[in-house]
């Protein structure tokens, strides 16, 4: 009860009405240990809920108000999402598709090397950094 009242008020802030549908996509995402796509979400919260294309809008609209946000995972073309509660990277298996996330971060110190080398810009707004490899037991099989 009292993650539903949170999930409410978390989209009120977002200018959200707190439907039963939306709190569902955002417990899923709260729930998940990874991001997740769109079919893997639909699969997670259950077909009799909702449909995809009102998931698909729902996270669209997270997306465009900062609540959810949208990564890619270098896994063909699938939108991933998760909760944009901390800021965060992952490192992603190349071979299975495995996800960890990552808290590394020195954009500081990147943003002022990439500005000094470029003349045609003032300013880094935003970044994405997903790193790639293989996890251990992919690299057990390949050797």
């Amino acid at each position: 009860m009292e993650n539903t009242q949170k999930q409410r008020e978390v989209l009120h802030s977002c200018g959200f009405r707190a439907t039963s549908k939306k709190i569902t996509i955002l417990d899923a995402l709260k729930k998940a240990t990874r991001p997740l796509n769109v079919v893997e979400l639909y699969n997670e919260i259950g077909h009799s809920t909702l449909d995809q294309v009102t998931l698909y809008r729902n996270l669209e609209a997270f997306v465009s108000s900062g609540l959810v946000r949208r990564v890619d995972l270098q896994r063909g073309r699938a939108h991933y999402y998760e909760l944009a509660e901390e800021h965060h990277h992952h490192l992603v298996c190349e071979q299975c598709g495995k996800v960890k996330d990552i808290d590394i971060c020195n954009i500081e110190y990147v943003s002022k090397r990439a500005l000094k080398q470029s003349k045609e810009f003032v300013s880094v707004e935003n970044h994405v950094l997903e790193l790639t490899g293989l996890c251990k037991p992919c690299a057990k099989i390949n050797q």
